[in-house]
This record gives C-alpha cells, structure tokens and sequence, in this order.
C-alpha cells in the first residue's frame, strides 16, 4: 500500500512538471505572439522619416496605407493641396518608406506612376500612424 501510494505521488509530482512545462511553454508562445512584427531599427528608421513628416503629411502616408497604390498624378485627400502633398510625398520617398513604381506598358512604355508602402516599413508605419489614436 505504501509502495503505490508513492508511486501515485511520483506520477503525480511528474504530471504536474509536464503541467508546468507546458504552461511556461504556452507563455512563450503568448509572448511571441505579442511581439512586434519588426525588427528595431525598422521602427526607428520610420519613425525618423515620420519626424520629417508635417501633420499633412502625416494624414498622406495614413492615407496611403488604407488605399495604396495611389497614381501620383491623384490627390489622396481633397483637404490637402498637391503642392503639398507632392512635397510631403517627395520627403517620403527619400526617407525610403514610400516608393514610387513605374507601370510600364509590354512594349516599355510609361503606363503610370503610382505610390506605394515600401513593404519593410508597412507594419512599423501602421503601428506608428495609428498609436494613441
């Protein structure tokens, strides 16, 4: 009797490390899961572009990323001149987060123009526009 009694508390004691084990296992996991889809210096490389960013500028790349691609030749808002944006756009496009792509035709002819996200920034700049909102 003794000897399956410890033999139930042996098996208990190692079912409740399997327990633990696999609850501390699951909080990686939760933790993982938490983690931005970014590395750092993705982040801080947006954010530096955002900086050089004006308010309009700002509603532009929110602008951007709900409807990209956008033709350059487009006004993405009617309260924002395209001056304005066109300047806004151009200091995006050197800090590296939006792109201009070419749409050429099969024979090499210039289509279009449009903007877009430059993928690598996409997660970091929707995280970044979209905080404390």
């Amino acid at each position: 009797m003794a000897m399956e009694l410890a033999n139930t508390r042996a098996i208990v004691e190692l079912t409740k490390d399997e327990a633990e084990s696999e609850i501390a296992k699951l909080k990686s996991q939760i933790a993982e899961a938490r983690r931005k889809p970014y590395h750092e210096d993705i982040e801080k490389q947006a954010a530096a572009a955002l900086s050089q960013q004006s308010q309009d500028g700002i509603i532009l790349l929110r602008q951007l990323l709900a409807k990209e691609p956008i033709d350059v030749t487009t006004r993405f808002t009617n309260q924002i001149n395209s001056n304005v944006q066109d300047a806004q756009m151009h200091v995006a496009c050197a800090s590296g987060i939006v792109r201009r792509t070419e749409i050429r035709t099969g024979a090499g002819s210039l289509l279009r123009m449009e903007y877009v996200v430059n993928p690598q920034f996409r997660a970091a700049l929707q995280d970044l526009l979209y905080q404390g909102m």
